[in-house]
């Protein structure tokens, strides 16, 4: 987490600008050359080296070199294989599925991918890796995703999970235990 000096340093810091302007210029440069910045059928980038999924790394150092200028002082957390890149499958490695002890999920990028984590965390819903998956990564198979293949193969969602967050209060009043359908 950042504090509100830690970013108005990065936002305002004639380094970070320049930093950035140097990145978009590589990235405008190699597709000025024909070559695109990521291809996912590939996995890899082929051609000149670009910055482009090192964004953490960055965010790092431009905090680091701020904090050894005496700029403000910061508290490192380590925190090792309880911050997590989200998967579906794996339990094992920087991108795996959440734990109980799991402090923070990184890597999510569709809407569903947040409904998916409160059910998890909050309301005990079961994982399932075909869940996880629709919600996750095809945001449960709406809008663009609806014609993936995943989408066509798995046309139907697991029925037990319930993507209406319910207050640990309201489903304490009910009655209801963790994980429990709210049939509401």
């Amino acid at each position: 987490l950042l504090s509100a000096p830690l970013v108005r340093y990065v936002a305002h810091s004639p380094e970070v600008a320049g930093f950035v302007s140097r990145a978009q210029q590589a990235v405008d440069a190699r597709l000025a050359a024909g070559w695109p910045v990521y291809d996912p059928r590939r996995g890899k980038a082929k051609g000149p080296r670009v910055w482009r999924q090192n964004e953490d790394v960055a965010l790092g150092f431009w905090i680091s070199r701020g904090e050894r200028r005496g700029l403000f002082n910061v508290t490192w957390v380590r925190i090792n294989d309880r911050a997590i890149n989200m998967a579906c499958i794996s339990t094992k490695g920087m991108y795996q599925r959440p734990r109980n002890d799991t402090i923070s999920v990184h890597f999510l990028k569709r809407p569903g991918g947040s409904l998916y984590l409160w059910g998890l965390m909050h309301d005990g819903v079961p994982h399932s890796a075909e869940n996880c998956t629709r919600w996750v990564w095809h945001d449960n198979c709406r809008g663009k995703d609806a014609d993936s293949h995943w989408c066509q193969q798995y046309k139907t969602a697991d029925l037990n999970f319930d993507d209406a967050p319910v207050r640990a209060e309201d489903r304490k009043a009910r009655g209801l235990a963790r994980g429990q359908p709210d049939d509401l």
